[in-house]
């Protein structure tokens, strides 16, 4: 039996572009088995999770692409700049908590996602969070263990500038710091037919010498904007040497092919940082990931992988 799983890479604020395509997928009846998650691509993951609840995936989409839509409107409600003395004194007190405080997304996410729903969903959904301590990623399983929302916080806190999350005395940040697209796991897990919905285009884009090179809150950006991109790029390209190893007849007997097909933005997201963005950026952004997934759906003339679930085969054991 084909096991479909659903890839979300990270990418701050461009979570939005994800939600849409997401939305776009499972409108069209592709349904998952799996889902992981990464940073962003977490967040999106555990409130998916929360709206599928009871197996109602298209459903599931368009409540995620609202969430973007209707309640993301400022940088305010969900994180806030500390100041220089508060930030000074966790400094001077070996207190870091982040350049921002993110009590507010926090909270919000607290009041849309349940244990008890989560519980429901019928796919499995892992989340990737990295050890500060250990230096080591652990995925964590959000349907069937309760700490769900703490694992999530975890991976979608940015280095440096968000706090970290403390999970069985240890302290955990952004998953993305060892695995951007959590597309291994997903293989790990089964997965045979692949959908990745990465944030950024297949090429880094040059930037202008008007950047703001200066800008801490730029720095980290761009420096996340390159690794999402070159290291799903590689991912993907180690996949598509395994394919064609299996192909040939010449690979691992223990490898199968993965049928994959990577969503990401037709044109460079020019919104980069959770600071700094207004409902209408937001808005576009999840129309954007739409208009890109449903182009990609359109392209598969075979509709095999797209559209109503199939039970075929997608490559070897």
């Amino acid at each position: 039996m084909t096991r479909r799983a659903l890839v979300l890479a990270g990418g701050d604020i461009k979570g939005a572009y994800q939600a849409g395509a997401i939305e776009a997928v499972l409108r069209d009846g592709w349904v998952p088995d799996i889902i992981t998650g990464i940073s962003v691509g977490a967040l999106n993951a555990g409130l998916l999770a929360e709206f599928a609840g009871f197996g109602e995936w298209e459903g599931a989409g368009r409540r995620l692409g609202d969430f973007w839509r209707n309640e993301v409107t400022r940088p305010g409600q969900f994180v806030s700049m500390r100041g220089w003395l508060d930030m000074a004194l966790r400094f001077g007190g070996n207190r870091w908590a982040g350049v921002m405080d993110t009590a507010g997304l926090r909270q919000r996410v607290s009041e849309v996602m349940h244990y008890g729903d989560l519980a429901r969903c019928p796919a499995e959904v892992f989340v990737g969070a990295a050890c500060l301590r250990t230096g080591q990623i652990v995925y964590a399983d959000v349907v069937r263990q309760k700490g769900s929302l703490d694992w999530i916080m975890a991976s979608a806190s940015i280095p440096i500038l968000m706090p970290g999350t403390w999970i069985n005395g240890d302290l955990w940040h952004d998953g993305g710091i060892r695995d951007i697209a959590p597309l291994a796991k997903a293989i790990e897990l089964g997965a045979d037919q692949i959908v990745v919905i990465a944030t950024s285009p297949a090429q880094t884009e040059v930037l202008g010498t008007d950047w703001k090179a200066e800008s801490l809150i730029g720095q980290v950006s761009r420096t996340l904007d390159v690794m999402c991109t070159e290291l799903l790029a590689n991912d993907l390209a180690t996949a598509e040497n395994v394919n064609d190893l299996v192909v040939e007849g010449a690979g691992d007997p223990k490898h199968r092919y993965l049928d994959i097909e990577v969503i990401r933005p037709s044109q460079v997201l020019r919104v980069s940082s959770v600071t700094k963005f207004t409902q209408r950026d937001i808005q576009q952004m999840v129309t954007l990931g739409s208009v890109d997934a449903q182009l990609v759906i359109d392209k598969r003339a075979d509709r095999v992988f797209f559209g109503e679930p199939s039970m075929a085969a997608v490559g070897g054991a």
